[in-house]
């Protein structure tokens, strides 16, 4: 799935985000661990910059911690961590503005 993400040029962010922040809503435990498989996937790819994103998909994500499927629960930490390495090896005042993460730029 990887490849095909960043082999294509028509996937728009700014536009797929706002949907999969609509979708992360669903209770089926296997649409859930699509659309996290999907986070997953953007994470990964290096032109990628999900932690500018991670505010939107935040209180979905946040949800699927609380889920009774220890399956989801497991996959939503772990997608957590991933983006919470990626600030914390990002230190540089340049992604901080007023207190607010901008987005990283040390990539």
């Amino acid at each position: 799935m990887q490849d095909i993400v960043t082999a294509s040029y028509a996937l728009d962010l700014d536009e797929f985000i706002p949907k999969l922040r609509e979708y992360l809503t669903v209770v089926n435990p296997y649409k859930r661990q699509f659309l996290i498989s999907w986070i997953s996937v953007l994470a990964s790819v290096p032109d990628i910059d999900m932690l500018q994103y991670l505010p939107e998909l935040l209180e979905g994500l946040m949800g699927m911690l609380s889920d009774t499927n220890r399956e989801i629960r497991q996959a939503t930490g772990k997608a957590l961590q991933v983006q919470q390495a990626h600030m914390v090896l990002c230190h540089s005042s340049c992604c901080i503005v007023a207190g607010v993460f901008t987005g990283c730029c040390c990539w």
